[in-house]
């Protein structure tokens, strides 16, 4: 492990929160994939997580995106209130996006 390749790797870390947003009013079978491929359109995404009930593992029709960069964060927010679009085309509902507040879980 090269000295540089850590310090991108810290970088990474300490931006992970202003870069995720966090996704809303998905339909129960949006998959990881679909909200990859929604998001795709716009910006570059890192990472997709979908929460699910623990028991039945159904979505909760909420999941947290990380992007690739900052600026695709502003990209992302401009779907906000957008029908979501699954990858084989077919339309959803209007979703909403907005920046994560994951920074708030930080302590000063």
């Amino acid at each position: 492990d090269t000295e540089e390749a850590a310090l991108l790797r810290d970088m990474d870390a300490m931006t992970r929160g202003e870069r995720t947003v966090v996704v809303e009013q998905l339909q129960v079978k949006a998959t990881e994939r679909d909200i990859k491929h929604f998001f795709k359109q716009v910006c570059k995404v890192k990472d997709v997580s979908l929460l699910r009930d623990k028991i039945s593992h159904r979505s909760k029709g909420i999941a947290y995106v990380e992007l690739e960069t900052l600026g695709d964060r502003d990209a992302a927010l401009q779907l906000n209130g957008t029908s979501f679009v699954f990858r084989d085309g077919k339309k959803g509902f209007p979703c909403v996006v907005k920046q994560s507040e994951a920074e708030k879980n930080f302590t000063h």
